[in-house]
């Protein structure tokens, strides 16, 4: 596949008041994000509630989203568990629906040693073949997945980008020295946008991408035009932003806020709940600007 860079949106999964996902929502969600010349839709990872989904509605949510992208933009599907079994089953989804690559976060939960690690990436990539971004966000999963493990990995076509949510611009400028030629990386902090982008990254899977592509699109196109001042400004004027969708646990800020905005029900699966009346006030001061 090309190389994966650009601004990629790490979409929610809109549900029901009955909690079964929403199709017609989603198609508004995928259309709105295309209109402001998204480059990418991340369905199913973290903000998509992808460890909530059953199977098939994991398959129907792929296909939805490949349907309305239609060509238009890459689409990458969450597809990582804490089991070599679950992953491959799920790889071999996305597969099948024609994604153009998949997400796959570092197995959660089981603690795995660096050899551990590297050969769990090596086996499931040898059993599907589609390319793969690897996803470090060592905070959700109690697992690291460190420059030196990575360049265990790399060597195999199929590891196209590594998703990186640890907030280190020294590993980022290390993994770009070191490996930058194999691999995309991406940033898996919204906050960290622009830093990573000047470190050596690629682009983002972002999460506030939900509610303001266009701007997040606006500060990638300045800075790979070289207009490095106005990248900052535009940065800059997201953070507020970014600060809000974060003030609790993700999805729960970024769905509030598009309920907000109209676009969705405020529905969420447990064990997550949507933002306590503070938050909830600190979110809505945030998005003022973009509500009606």
């Amino acid at each position: 596949m090309k190389k994966i860079e650009g601004v990629l949106t790490a979409i929610v999964t809109p549900f029901t008041d009955d909690s079964r996902l929403d199709t017609d929502a989603l198609d508004v969600l995928v259309d709105r994000q295309l209109e402001a010349g998204i480059h990418g839709i991340v369905a199913a990872g973290t903000t998509g509630e992808g460890s909530s989904l059953l199977d098939d509605e994991r398959r129907m949510l792929f296909e939805r989203v490949m349907r309305r992208v239609d060509g238009r933009a890459l689409v990458i599907g969450g597809a990582g568990t804490n089991s070599l079994h679950g992953t491959v089953r799920c790889l071999h989804m996305a597969r099948e629906c024609g994604l153009d690559g998949a997400l796959v976060v570092t197995p959660y939960y089981n603690k795995p040693t660096p050899d551990g690690l590297a050969e769990y990436y090596n086996e499931i990539m040898r059993q599907v073949e589609i390319p793969l971004v690897i996803y470090n966000v060592p905070s959700r999963t109690a697992c690291d997945l460190t420059p030196d493990v990575l360049a265990r990995i790399v060597d195999n076509p199929l590891a196209v980008a590594i998703k990186e949510a640890t907030a280190d611009m020294a590993r980022v400028i290390e993994i770009h020295r070191d490996m930058g030629e194999k691999i995309s990386i991406l940033s898996g902090d919204d906050f960290t946008f622009l830093p990573l982008l000047a470190c050596g990254g690629s682009g983002i899977t972002a999460t506030s991408a939900n509610i303001d592509p266009a701007g997040m699109v606006a500060v990638y196109d300045a800075w790979t035009s070289g207009d490095t001042s106005r990248a900052l400004e535009l940065q800059a004027s997201l953070m507020s932003l970014y600060r809000a969708m974060f003030v609790e646990s993700n999805p729960g800020p970024v769905k509030h806020a598009l309920a907000k905005m109209g676009l969705i029900r405020p529905v969420i699966r447990a064990p997550l709940s949507m933002p306590t009346p503070a938050s909830a006030a600190k979110i809505d001061a945030a998005i003022a600007r973009y509500l009606d």
